[in-house]
């Protein structure tokens, strides 16, 4: 991703598209601890985007 979302994250954001999330959700599950939390405005380019919730 790239933009206004990109130079507005903080240290350790993740942000990816609709299109990682399908993928990790296709693959069976997101490992233990990892969420997807909808982010407002998607990239150009993409239908949705997502910050990814860790624990850290």
């Amino acid at each position: 991703m790239f933009g206004a979302e990109v130079n507005a994250a903080k240290a350790h954001d993740i942000l990816v598209t609709g299109a990682v999330r399908d993928a990790v959700a296709k693959g069976g599950s997101a490992p233990e601890g990892i969420a997807f939390e909808p982010i407002n405005v998607a990239p150009p380019g993409a239908r949705e985007a997502f910050r990814v919730a860790y624990p850290r």
